[in-house]
């Protein structure tokens, strides 16, 4: 049932919802800017899937509120269960977001991202008029979305390249207009530049809300063990 709680836990409580719903409406909003950023993106190069990781970070920003929500009702209602409950939750949320932001940290940050993006469009650039159907059009969507082109023309069948593409090894520009280039030119460094900034920024949210999330932890955790003392106090007296 509902017992009366002191204001210092009123306090910890307090802390608990701003930390845990702040990190989970933070989490929940980039999501959904990342979302609608990758709707229209077709294809994905190297490691990791933005338009997947929107989602992630919109079902944890989900979980976060839920969260909340139950802490509130655990702690108001002093239901040992739910706060218990709410502290092991709390707890994988936390590992999720810590371990999100420190893998996607150290693939930037070590030139992983980068690697397994130069060398997936390099394998791909380097056969092109034997790639399949599937394999080409992700190749072509790299020119049309980040207007640049992903052949080789030293190692491709120049009938087969794009006219938008550069025919020559080492040319800056393919002369009509539309920004196209050699891929070791332009390409890479575009999509890696916008993927790996991309990330960067996630991970930054998803550290900051890990940190957030580990203090709502922190705050929680304190709630518990002062109702759990006072409930034992109750029975004692009793």
């Amino acid at each position: 049932m509902a017992v009366e709680i002191d204001n210092a836990s009123k306090g910890l409580l307090g802390a608990f919802i701003l930390f845990i719903f702040g990190g989970g409406l933070a989490t929940i909003a980039y999501g959904i800017l990342l979302l609608l950023q990758h709707l229209s993106i077709q294809y994905n190069y190297g490691l990791g899937n933005l338009f997947v990781a929107s989602i992630a970070l919109i079902v944890i920003g989900s979980f976060l509120i839920i969260t909340v929500i139950l802490g509130i009702y655990g702690a108001w209602k002093n239901v040992t269960a739910v706060r218990l409950s709410t502290l092991i939750l709390i707890i994988i949320l936390f590992l999720v977001l810590a371990i999100t932001g420190v893998w996607t940290m150290y693939v930037v940050q070590t030139g992983r991202l980068k690697n397994t993006i130069e060398n997936e469009i390099k394998e791909y650039s380097t056969d092109y008029k034997n790639l399949k159907a599937e394999s080409k059009a992700k190749m072509d969507y790299m020119h049309q979305q980040y207007k640049c082109c992903v052949i080789d023309a030293t190692a491709a069948d120049a009938d087969s390249i794009p006219d938008s593409c550069c025919k020559v090894a080492g040319c800056e520009d393919s002369g009509n207009g539309d920004g196209s280039k050699y891929f070791e030119k332009l390409c890479n460094d575009v999509y890696v530049t916008t993927k790996s900034s991309t990330v960067y920024r996630l991970s930054i949210i998803t550290l900051a809300a890990g940190i957030a999330t580990l203090l709502g932890l922190i705050f929680y955790a304190i709630l518990y063990q002062r109702q759990a003392h006072a409930g034992y106090a109750g029975v004692s007296r009793g």
